[in-house]
Protein backbone atom coordinates (compact mmCIF):
# COMPACT_ATOMS: atom_id res chain seq x y z
CA UNK A 1 0.00 0.00 0.00
CA UNK A 2 1.57 3.57 -0.95
CA UNK A 3 1.90 5.82 1.30
CA UNK A 4 -0.90 8.46 -0.21
CA UNK A 5 -3.68 5.05 -0.15
CA UNK A 6 -2.63 4.36 3.33
CA UNK A 7 -3.63 8.07 4.57
CA UNK A 8 -6.52 8.19 2.37
CA UNK A 9 -7.87 5.38 4.15
CA UNK A 10 -6.87 6.97 7.69
CA UNK A 11 -8.15 10.41 6.12
CA UNK A 12 -11.48 8.91 5.22
CA UNK A 13 -12.36 6.98 8.30
CA UNK A 14 -15.31 8.93 10.08
CA UNK A 15 -14.26 7.56 13.23
CA UNK A 16 -10.97 9.60 13.92
CA UNK A 17 -11.73 13.07 14.87
CA UNK A 18 -9.10 14.90 12.87
CA UNK A 19 -8.46 18.51 14.83
CA UNK A 20 -8.79 21.39 12.93
CA UNK A 21 -6.85 23.66 15.22
CA UNK A 22 -3.32 24.96 14.45
CA UNK A 23 -0.71 23.51 16.72
CA UNK A 24 -0.24 25.79 19.57
CA UNK A 25 3.39 25.64 19.35
CA UNK A 26 3.46 26.68 15.39
CA UNK A 27 1.02 29.94 16.55
CA UNK A 28 3.37 30.70 19.19
CA UNK A 29 6.72 30.97 17.45
CA UNK A 30 4.94 32.60 14.36
CA UNK A 31 3.50 35.00 16.00
CA UNK A 32 4.90 38.44 14.95
CA UNK A 33 6.37 36.70 12.07
CA UNK A 34 5.34 39.50 8.96
CA UNK A 35 3.60 36.98 7.09
CA UNK A 36 4.70 35.44 3.51
CA UNK A 37 4.89 32.49 1.87
CA UNK A 38 4.41 29.22 3.42
CA UNK A 39 5.00 25.89 2.60
CA UNK A 40 3.27 22.96 4.86
CA UNK A 41 4.38 19.49 4.38
CA UNK A 42 2.44 16.33 5.46
CA UNK A 43 -0.17 18.89 5.52
CA UNK A 44 -2.98 16.46 6.24
CA UNK A 45 -6.59 17.75 6.30
CA UNK A 46 -4.91 21.20 6.62
CA UNK A 47 -5.08 22.46 10.15
CA UNK A 48 -1.90 24.23 10.07
CA UNK A 49 -2.23 26.03 6.33
CA UNK A 50 -5.55 27.16 6.85
CA UNK A 51 -4.69 28.84 9.84
CA UNK A 52 -1.53 30.47 8.02
CA UNK A 53 -3.81 31.35 5.19
CA UNK A 54 -6.24 33.12 7.68
CA UNK A 55 -3.46 35.05 9.43
CA UNK A 56 -1.83 36.59 6.06
CA UNK A 57 0.39 33.88 4.85
CA UNK A 58 0.03 32.52 1.08
CA UNK A 59 0.24 29.12 2.11
CA UNK A 60 0.78 26.03 -0.27
CA UNK A 61 0.23 22.84 1.02
CA UNK A 62 2.08 19.54 0.54
CA UNK A 63 0.42 15.86 1.03
CA UNK A 64 0.69 12.12 -0.14
CA UNK A 65 -3.24 11.81 0.37
CA UNK A 66 -5.79 13.30 -1.77
CA UNK A 67 -8.57 12.77 0.77
CA UNK A 68 -6.42 14.74 3.10
CA UNK A 69 -6.46 17.56 0.71
CA UNK A 70 -9.58 18.04 -0.56
CA UNK A 71 -10.69 18.55 3.31
CA UNK A 72 -7.87 21.00 3.39
CA UNK A 73 -9.82 22.69 0.20
CA UNK A 74 -12.81 22.37 1.95
CA UNK A 75 -11.89 23.91 5.45
CA UNK A 76 -10.21 27.11 3.60
CA UNK A 77 -13.56 27.51 1.98
CA UNK A 78 -15.55 27.20 4.73
CA UNK A 79 -12.39 29.55 6.34
CA UNK A 80 -12.73 31.98 3.10
CA UNK A 81 -9.45 31.84 2.54
CA UNK A 82 -7.47 30.36 -0.64
CA UNK A 83 -4.17 27.26 0.32
CA UNK A 84 -2.85 25.58 -2.86
CA UNK A 85 -3.07 21.98 -2.71
CA UNK A 86 0.04 20.09 -3.73
CA UNK A 87 -0.45 16.51 -4.35
CA UNK A 88 2.88 14.82 -4.11
CA UNK A 89 4.56 12.05 -2.21
CA UNK A 90 7.12 14.22 0.02
CA UNK A 91 9.60 11.75 -1.11
CA UNK A 92 9.48 12.65 -4.28
CA UNK A 93 8.78 16.76 -4.02
CA UNK A 94 11.88 18.91 -5.48
CA UNK A 95 10.88 22.14 -4.37
CA UNK A 96 12.01 25.52 -6.22
CA UNK A 97 15.29 26.63 -4.10
CA UNK A 98 14.20 29.91 -1.89
CA UNK A 99 11.03 29.68 -2.42
CA UNK A 100 8.84 30.01 1.08
CA UNK A 101 9.80 32.15 3.69
CA UNK A 102 7.91 28.93 6.29
CA UNK A 103 8.79 25.55 6.07
CA UNK A 104 6.71 23.67 8.55
CA UNK A 105 6.90 20.13 9.27
CA UNK A 106 4.10 19.34 11.90
CA UNK A 107 4.03 15.87 13.15
CA UNK A 108 5.78 14.09 9.96
CA UNK A 109 8.17 11.39 10.62
CA UNK A 110 9.83 10.36 7.13
CA UNK A 111 10.93 6.98 6.89
CA UNK A 112 15.13 6.69 8.39
CA UNK A 113 16.16 6.18 4.58
CA UNK A 114 14.33 8.94 3.29
CA UNK A 115 14.76 12.00 6.14
CA UNK A 116 18.20 13.12 5.08
CA UNK A 117 16.63 14.15 1.60
CA UNK A 118 13.44 15.34 3.26
CA UNK A 119 14.98 17.36 5.38
CA UNK A 120 17.71 19.04 2.68
CA UNK A 121 14.61 19.89 0.59
CA UNK A 122 13.20 21.33 2.88
CA UNK A 123 16.11 23.71 3.80
CA UNK A 124 16.67 24.22 0.15
CA UNK A 125 13.02 25.74 -0.13
CA UNK A 126 13.92 28.36 2.33
CA UNK A 127 14.77 31.99 1.67
CA UNK A 128 17.38 33.61 3.33
CA UNK A 129 16.05 34.51 6.57
CA UNK A 130 13.50 32.20 6.40
CA UNK A 131 11.47 30.09 9.02
CA UNK A 132 11.76 26.65 9.08
CA UNK A 133 9.28 25.22 12.34
CA UNK A 134 9.46 21.29 12.83
CA UNK A 135 7.37 19.22 15.64
CA UNK A 136 6.96 15.46 15.81
CA UNK A 137 7.16 12.48 18.32
CA UNK A 138 10.19 12.03 20.41
CA UNK A 139 11.74 8.59 20.18
CA UNK A 140 10.96 8.27 24.43
CA UNK A 141 7.48 8.77 23.99
CA UNK A 142 7.31 5.22 23.09
CA UNK A 143 8.56 3.87 26.98
CA UNK A 144 5.78 6.45 27.89
CA UNK A 145 2.77 4.70 26.28
CA UNK A 146 2.42 7.99 24.00
CA UNK A 147 0.88 8.22 20.29
CA UNK A 148 3.32 8.71 17.57
CA UNK A 149 5.04 6.18 14.98
CA UNK A 150 5.05 2.47 16.15
CA UNK A 151 8.94 2.35 15.00
CA UNK A 152 11.39 4.12 17.29
CA UNK A 153 13.49 4.69 13.63
CA UNK A 154 10.98 6.96 12.55
CA UNK A 155 10.71 9.08 15.80
CA UNK A 156 12.97 11.79 16.54
CA UNK A 157 15.24 12.98 18.85
CA UNK A 158 17.84 15.45 19.43
CA UNK A 159 20.56 13.76 17.31
CA UNK A 160 18.45 13.11 14.25
CA UNK A 161 17.22 16.79 13.91
CA UNK A 162 20.29 19.29 15.12
CA UNK A 163 22.34 19.66 12.10
CA UNK A 164 20.55 18.02 9.64
CA UNK A 165 18.88 20.73 7.71
CA UNK A 166 21.72 22.50 5.95
CA UNK A 167 22.17 25.79 6.47
CA UNK A 168 19.64 26.36 8.94
CA UNK A 169 20.98 27.35 12.61
CA UNK A 170 18.34 26.02 15.26
CA UNK A 171 17.65 28.26 17.82
CA UNK A 172 15.52 26.16 19.52
CA UNK A 173 15.55 22.35 20.09
CA UNK A 174 13.15 21.27 22.76
CA UNK A 175 11.42 17.99 24.11
CA UNK A 176 7.81 19.27 25.56
CA UNK A 177 5.33 17.37 27.39
CA UNK A 178 1.84 18.88 25.78
CA UNK A 179 -1.08 16.93 27.53
CA UNK A 180 -2.62 13.65 28.28
CA UNK A 181 -2.30 10.93 25.56
CA UNK A 182 -5.11 7.99 27.41
CA UNK A 183 -6.82 7.54 30.84
CA UNK A 184 -3.97 6.30 32.11
CA UNK A 185 -2.31 9.86 32.78
CA UNK A 186 0.93 9.07 30.09
CA UNK A 187 2.09 12.40 28.54
CA UNK A 188 2.72 12.90 25.11
CA UNK A 189 6.43 13.85 24.25
CA UNK A 190 7.10 15.42 21.21
CA UNK A 191 10.18 17.62 20.35
CA UNK A 192 10.17 21.04 18.57
CA UNK A 193 12.80 22.62 16.44
CA UNK A 194 13.07 26.02 15.48
CA UNK A 195 15.50 27.36 13.22
CA UNK A 196 15.83 30.06 10.71
CA UNK A 197 18.10 30.29 7.16
CA UNK A 198 21.23 31.96 7.54
CA UNK A 199 23.37 33.93 4.68
CA UNK A 200 25.55 31.45 2.98
CA UNK A 201 23.90 28.31 3.62
CA UNK A 202 24.21 27.29 0.19
CA UNK A 203 22.02 24.42 -1.57
CA UNK A 204 22.10 21.08 -0.21
CA UNK A 205 23.92 18.42 -2.66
Amino acid sequence: MSVGSDWDRRFSDPSHPWSTEPDRLLVDLVDGLEPGRAVDLGAGTGRNSVWLASVGWDVTAVDASSVGLEKTREAAEAAGVEVKAVHQDLYRWSPAPATFDLVVMANLHPEPAHREQVFARSSEALVEGGHLFVVGHHADGIAKGAPGPPDPARRYTEDRLDGHFPGVRLDRLERIETGAADEGGSYDLVLLAWGVKVAGGGSPA
